[in-house]
């Protein structure tokens, strides 16, 4: 974090594209960060880091693996929000398993200023990820939020740097569409710093609000086995490959081999919710992808995520987003349209070029 730190800030005289170990280090032309860009026999992509103000960093990693790859991290004294779009990592430390980076969750961890830990990437899985960095010591003076709002366990890290263990945090549709609009912004100079200085605090904002007004701390239920977590990742699994004919908790529980007491408190004990209400969150975060990148018929995506009638989906991905299917297709293509257009005039909004696979 430090050398990032450095980087982004021009501290250490760096002005220009930089050669490492897997691939090249290239600035960025608004002088806020970095843009690593991979070898071909790396990875396929790149990742962006930006100091957008002191106390306050993001990263945006985009790419796909090669080859099996680990991965150490030293983050610094910082609260770190990765919320991810695509893709899973396990991470560990030297005493065993840590955490796990979920598609669809933002994972939320505090480490003191020297500790590190371990990730493992699989190869031709795409990773696709924000993360936000707060520097414990300025967290209040970056957030502005108070601490009265937050609770215990975040506020023992901020205060005496008590190592906070890796939390998933379920994306709701707003934090799901910040994470989004940080990737699909089009904008540059410091329009785009600004604009990504707000949405990295709504993000973190929005992952916030939820963890301190989760329950799952004071959850009384049943026990739970190693097999039965297999369980109900299965049981998760299932969510996700039958959006087009959803099942019900009963088909999800027998086809998971658990009960249907605890499908349930297993659900909002390792993944913050309901069966139901992931489901719906599960095909809506689908439906966004398809509707905002793909060429597919609305129709076609309310099928093909478990609406039966167009209305019905409209109904849904309205409440969900704000506005129509329609209406986020039209935006998001304005936006690319913007997008390219700037890159063809050289104004794009990293502005960072380098080897490509």
């Amino acid at each position: 974090m430090t050398d990032m730190l450095a980087a982004a800030a021009r501290r250490d005289g760096w002005d220009g594209a930089v050669r490492t170990d897997d691939g090249w280090r290239l600035p960025l032309v608004d002088a806020t960060g970095f843009r690593h860009e991979f070898d071909e026999d790396v990875a396929c992509g790149s990742w962006e880091f930006r100091l957008l103000r002191p106390g306050l960093s993001i990263a945006t990693v985009n790419y796909t693996v090669q080859q099996p790859t680990p991965r150490r991290h030293c983050p610094g004294d910082n609260l770190v929000l990765s919320a991810m779009l695509s893709g899973t990592s396990h991470m560990y430390r030297d005493s065993g398993f840590e955490g796990e980076l979920a598609d669809g969750y933002c994972t939320l961890y505090g480490v003191r200023q020297d500790d590190e830990f371990q990730t493992f990437y699989h190869p031709g899985k795409p990773l696709k990820w924000v993360s936000v960095f707060l520097e414990r010591e300025r967290f209040f003076k970056t957030t502005g939020l108070d601490a009265a709002d937050l609770p215990d366990d975040l506020l023992r890290f901020l205060a005496g740097g008590e190592a906070l263990p890796p939390r998933n945090i379920p994306l709701s549709n707003a934090a799901l569409m910040a994470t989004t609009e940080i990737f699909e912004h089009s904008l540059n100079g410091s329009f785009a710093h600004a604009y990504l200085t707000a949405k990295a605090l709504e993000l973190a904002c929005q992952i916030l609000f939820v963890k301190a007004r989760s329950l799952d701390t004071d959850l009384q239920g049943p026990a739970f086995t190693r097999a039965e977590f297999d369980r109900l990742k299965m049981a998760r699994a299932l969510l996700e490959e039958n959006l087009d004919e959803p099942l019900n908790i009963h088909e999800i529980a027998r086809a998971a081999g658990l009960t249907r007491q605890k499908l349930q408190f297993g659900f909002r004990l390792l993944y913050g919710d309901t069966v139901g209400r992931l489901r719906d969150r599960i095909r809506m975060q689908h439906a966004l992808q398809l509707v905002r990148s793909s060429d597919m018929a609305i129709i076609e995506i309310a099928l093909e995520t478990g609406y039966e009638h167009h209305a019905s989906f409209t109904r849904a991905f309205k409440a969900a987003f704000g506005i129509s299917p329609a209406q986020m297709r039209r935006l998001a293509r304005q936006s690319l349209l913007v997008k390219r257009s700037g890159s063809t005039s050289g104004g794009s909004n990293d502005g960072a070029t380098g080897p490509a696979c």
